[in-house]
């Protein structure tokens, strides 16, 4: 089993409206593995927002001297302020990794401008990136409902199909019995019908 060390969870301002998220730790387990590519969860407590690396980082290696790793996560600045928020790395289905809050970098001494020009085109590649896991995931559960409505569409008419043999044998039972009755009446056993 693989477990992550984090050696630091920061956040620093990038470009207008952005801020980026940095996780730095180390790998490690057992034997050599390559693991399962790793994303930031932040849960604000009615959703969990999924914020995959930027720009996209190798599959995180994890091994007994421990293997260094580090991403960064675009995230608007207008979502890291609204109040309490968690925070995992998730590594596929292996390791989920709950976070502390991150602490603010330490200044840049090239400047903020620098950064914000780093991280622009991340912050734009993350956000394309989760629309389009979001679309995805909507062509998906909309090719999931419309198998549904096939299915349901189907059940119905084979329950109208046999709504309608039941009524057919129900009236064959009825007009049977009424020809029982009227031969009972008429003081004989059931008309029988000769062969041609």
């Amino acid at each position: 089993m693989a477990i992550f060390e984090l050696h630091g969870f920061t956040r620093a301002p990038a470009a207008p409206g952005w801020e980026v998220l940095r996780i730095e730790g180390v790998w490690r387990a057992g034997a050599t593995k390559r693991l399962p590519y790793a994303w930031l969860v932040v849960d604000d407590g009615r959703r969990a927002l999924r914020v995959m690396p930027a720009p996209a980082v190798a599959h995180p290696v994890a091994d007994p001297a421990g293997s260094q790793w580090s991403a960064v996560f675009p995230l608007p600045s207008d979502l890291l302020s609204t109040g309490r928020l968690a925070y995992a790395l998730r590594c596929g289905d292996v390791v989920t990794i709950d976070l502390p809050r991150p602490v603010p970098a330490a200044p840049d001494p090239q400047g903020a401008d620098a950064a914000a020009a780093a991280a622009a085109p991340p912050a734009a590649a993350a956000a394309q990136h989760n629309a389009a896991e979001a679309a995805r995931q909507l062509t998906e559960l909309e090719g999931r409902v419309r198998n549904a409505e096939a299915r349901a569409r189907a059940a119905e008419r084979a329950l109208e199909a046999s709504r309608a043999a039941l009524t057919l044998a129900e009236e064959a039972r009825l007009e049977r019995e009424q020809r029982d009755a009227a031969a009972s009446a008429n003081g004989g056993s059931p008309a029988s019908h000769p062969v041609a």
